[in-house]
């Protein structure tokens, strides 16, 4: 969104992105949002009073580390929406990135999963305490009470259950509506 309040999707390459504007990227992997080098030079000469993480939000964009100051790690609140096969995998990888006392919370409309993660997956993270809550993804009332902007990161998986077993339009149709109520 431009700082005027104009939105624009899918904007041409040689758009001049301004310090008040907002952008929502969305990609298969944040090491493939990459921010031009000369964009961040020209925003440090103009800006040149201001820090440049004060201008870029590292919870949302995460610069190359030759952009990025030390490499500690910090408490984080982590959100998983959905719950799929990796997402054990994703958990515990989170697990050696985060300091102690980070917190994953998971939404989850599976009792077999919460079952799961409050059996076998609380006893495997070390550095971070996991919350179950009850609700469907696509529910925007059941969104709204996680107070999605306290996270600094959301992760949103495809369920790997659903009514009609899993059918990709249907996975897909849900991780779209969640994105449409975020």
């Amino acid at each position: 969104m431009l700082s005027d309040g104009t939105v624009k999707i899918f904007p041409r390459l040689n758009t001049i992105i301004n310090i008040d504007d907002q952008i929502i990227v969305i990609a298969e992997d944040d090491g493939k949002i990459i921010l031009s080098s000369d964009y961040l030079l020209r925003i440090n000469n103009e800006h040149s009073g201001l820090v440049l993480s004060s201008l870029i939000n590292h919870n949302t964009i995460l610069l190359s580390n030759s952009m990025t100051r030390g490499t500690t790690k910090r408490v984080e609140r982590n959100l998983v929406l959905g719950w799929n096969n990796k997402a054990p995998l994703i958990a515990k990888e989170l697990d050696s990135y985060v300091a102690r006392g980070s917190e994953l919370h998971v939404l989850t409309n599976s009792d077999r999963i919460t079952q799961f993660i409050n059996e076998q997956l609380v006893n495997e993270l070390t550095e971070q305490k996991i919350f179950v809550y009850s609700g469907s993804l696509t529910n925007r009332f059941d969104l709204e009470k996680l107070n999605l902007f306290s996270y600094d990161y959301v992760i949103l998986l495809a369920n790997e259950e659903s009514e009609q077993q899993n059918l990709i339009e249907e996975a897909d149709a849900e991780c779209l509506i969640c994105l449409l109520h975020l």
